[in-house]
């Protein structure tokens, strides 16, 4: 039996062979499955210029004015008679150069997020608080059945005994699992680089902002059981309580990526090296005793940068057992984190402490922090990030509507997508917490295009010509209070619905419009480099493209029996994120904004537009 190595790659190569196999008394099959259907999966589809820029104009008709639409149809007619076709010739070119199992998108979608110099701090990562199937437990039990379950994982992707995602009787892609632990985003100038260490057996447990690497797998490669954990973790608290308050290092990590680039070289490279290799971080909230809903959120998305490290995938544990995971997102998306989420609840709910007697001794336990070395000509640095990550927390508003009076129990009764449903209810509080806007705010919703390989998601865009007329039919009906306005109300929020759900197939199957625009802009970007004089279309520069893309409202829906909510900070200054879920009869949305008030006033006009429409 080889053990496993442990050492950093840079994420690009598609091999997922290994010949490192991991023991798990839980799971006994060595067969081979988790990219089975790898060869089969059709690649994304390059949709056809006429197409996407037909629905481009349908996009963005309920956004503007009927002068701006002209003036956009005469950019696109003339897009496509002049430069439309050779950015298409660009793209295909691009396609065909591609990996079998890439696509024309991947390496410009992954750059995307790799570009961002924001914080990732609210900017970029979402959490998801986590359903506890054994109820109630406190911080250090829950930590453990965390860890433990989260090894179990690691056990079947590493030996790729995890069964294939499956929509119905459609195999997805199942490549963003081997970017889920081990995966550290690095900063660099411009642009930051992932790296992956696949074969790692330890993890980061950060304790009152002190940092101890904990190997997680005994000597012969079989996770730690439980009980195991729980001592080293009651060890580690202990610990960092002995050992004081030290510098907060993580603050750096929600830093601007340049600024903390310019910082990481300076600091103990082993350190860093360490917590780049490492499965994932375990942060251990030891005196945060939470309970209010809005709080946990702030906590979970933030906590003012402190006891954190956003680089890397965090499980977070508050010292009353209220537990999330932290996503560094440019990996992976939230489908993957669904299913990993529901692979460690299966697998604490199946534990038994009998069958996993502790092995407490089997590993070792360094007891000491790790060191990072910071010099004092770095320190004013360090405040500088405190500051600002105390800044950003604070200027960051979040108010939870837990709306339980229906589900979508009762969605489906109506003959009603329950997803449209949630949608249609964000229009009508969106017209009511901005009263004077001439035209509906840009909607962004994910939709998932995984059953592509390497497929990532596509932008719907929820404001539709029928959400207009649903929008407007349902005013005339609060203020009529007929009948007969009710009836139409109805009927309007069914085509509505309908037409949402027919956008969401055609975004699925890779017939969106964002995405090929995308790819189009790069290689109208690449052109504007190369030729000199060359002139940039307008349908990129006029008015309307940017309207679209303005994400005043951006959401997503992220369903699941064991999350209980999950959130994310705007991506506009005066827009608000919404981070949903419909259960059978529950509806709790997370809302987010920078504005002053915002997200109350958003959440209230919501809780009155679900209330509305029952």
């Amino acid at each position: 039996m080889r053990r496993a190595v442990s050492g950093v790659r840079v994420l690009g190569k598609k091999s997922y062979k290994s010949n490192n196999v991991f023991k798990c008394r839980t799971y006994a099959s060595n067969v081979r499955v988790t990219h089975q259907h790898r060869d089969k999966l059709p690649r994304l589809p390059l949709p056809a210029l006429e197409d996407t820029l037909k629905r481009y104009v349908d996009y963005v008709t309920p956004l503007v004015s009927s002068s701006e639409l002209e003036q956009t149809k005469a950019n696109v007619e003339k897009f496509l008679k002049t430069s439309g076709p050779e950015l298409q010739k660009d793209l295909t070119r691009l396609n065909e150069e591609s990996d079998r199992h890439s696509s024309w998108l991947e390496g410009y979608w992954t750059t995307m997020y790799l570009d961002i110099r924001d914080s990732l701090m609210i900017n970029v990562n979402p959490f998801l608080i986590l359903n506890n199937p054994r109820g109630n437990e406190l911080l250090v039990p829950r930590a453990a059945a965390l860890v433990h379950a989260a090894a179990q994982f690691q056990v079947q992707l590493v030996n790729e005994t995890l069964e294939p995602d499956m929509e119905k009787t459609t195999p997805l892609d199942m490549s963003q699992y081997n970017k889920t632990f081990g995966a550290a985003r690095i900063p660099y100038s411009g642009r930051d680089v992932l790296t992956y260490s696949p074969n790692s057996q330890h993890i980061i447990v950060v304790s009152r902002n002190q940092f101890y690497p904990l190997n997680i797998f005994s000597s012969d490669s079989t996770p730690l059981s439980e009980s195991a954990i729980q001592s080293h973790l009651s060890k580690i608290i202990e610990h960092s309580y002995k050992a004081g308050l030290p510098d907060p290092i993580g603050t750096f990590t929600a830093e601007n990526r340049d600024n903390w680039a310019k910082v990481r070289p300076l600091l103990n490279q082993d350190t860093i090296n360490k917590i780049d290799s490492a499965l994932f971080i375990l942060c251990l909230d030891t005196e945060y005793d939470v309970t209010d809903k809005n709080e946990i959120c702030r906590t979970m998305l933030h906590n003012h940068a402190q006891n954190r490290w956003f680089d890397k995938i965090q499980f977070i544990v508050a010292k009353n057992g209220v537990a999330s995971i932290n996503l560094e997102h440019s990996p992976i998306d939230g489908h993957t984190v669904l299913r990993l989420t529901r692979e460690i609840n299966n697998a604490i709910s199946k534990y038994d402490q009998n069958l996993n007697s502790s092995n407490a001794n089997s590993t070792s336990l360094d007891l000491k922090p790790l060191d990072f070395g910071l010099k004092h000509s770095e320190r004013d640095s360090l405040y500088k990030a405190i500051d600002n990550g105390r800044r950003l927390g604070d200027g960051c508003e979040m108010e939870v509507v837990d709306w339980t009076n229906y589900g979508k129990d009762f969605i489906t009764a109506n003959k009603v997508s329950p997803d449209a449903w949630a949608q249609m209810a964000f229009q009508i509080a969106s017209s009511r917490t901005w009263p004077d806007r001439q035209f509906p705010a840009s909607t962004y919703e994910s939709a998932m295009m995984k059953h592509y390989s390497a497929g990532r998601t596509e932008t719907l865009r929820s404001v539709t010509q029928e959400s207009v007329e649903w929008t407007n039919n349902f005013k005339i009906w609060k203020q009529t209070g007929s009948e007969t306005d009710r009836n139409k109300a109805i009927e309007s929020l069914r085509r509505a619905s309908d037409a949402h759900s027919k956008r969401m197939k055609e975004c699925k199957n890779g017939e969106g419009v964002d995405r090929h625009l995308y790819g189009l802009n790069q290689m109208n970007k690449n052109r504007r480099i190369r030729l000199a004089g060359y002139e940039v279309p307008g349908i990129f520069t006029d008015k309307t493209y940017g309207t679209m893309g303005n994400n005043v409202l951006s959401t997503s829906n992220c369903g699941s029996d064991d999350f209980d909510m999950f959130g994310f900070g705007p991506v506009v200054a005066e827009g608000v994120g919404l981070g949903y879920m419909i259960s059978k009869k529950r509806i709790p949305v997370v809302v987010s904004s920078f504005e002053h008030n915002l997200a109350k006033r958003f959440a209230d006009h919501l809780r009155g537009a679900l209330r509305d429409m029952r």
